[in-house]
């Protein structure tokens, strides 16, 4: 379970909060794709944190695809959209309509009958 929560879980919620520093610099910035623009983004720290924040996630995903079914936890990335959700509402206060947590529900019940399924630790070589 601590493998899972590791690999699985711990980089959906790091790529979320890589998300979410992104957006918080954006705000702040003229963003375009003129010379000046991509300079403003590279020295920003608020880019290359939130930047890392996504290639950690990517990384510990590697292993968590070298241990468990890739049918398994692929679902499981669904979790950023629960996340970012959330985040978007409670963070950057945008309107959520009844329609997006409808599908989070939904998303949530698919997640529950994935975990339940009988090669979830089963690793395939």
């Amino acid at each position: 379970m601590r493998s899972f929560f590791s690999f699985v879980v711990f980089p959906v919620l790091l790529s979320s909060v890589g998300e979410f520093i992104l957006k918080h610099a954006v705000n702040k910035m003229d963003v375009a794709l003129t010379p000046a623009s991509v300079l403003m983004m590279a020295g920003s720290p608020s880019i290359w944190a939130g930047s890392a924040c996504i290639v950690v996630s990517g990384l510990l995903w590697v292993i968590a695809m070298s241990r468990y079914q890739l049918s398994f936890i692929y679902p499981f990335f669904s979790l950023n959209f629960i996340v970012i959700m959330l985040g978007s509402h409670f963070l950057l206060r945008e309107e959520i309509n009844l329609v997006r947590y409808l599908a989070v529900v939904l998303i949530i019940i698919g997640l529950i009958f994935i975990s339940r399924s009988k090669f979830s630790d089963a690793k395939v070589g």
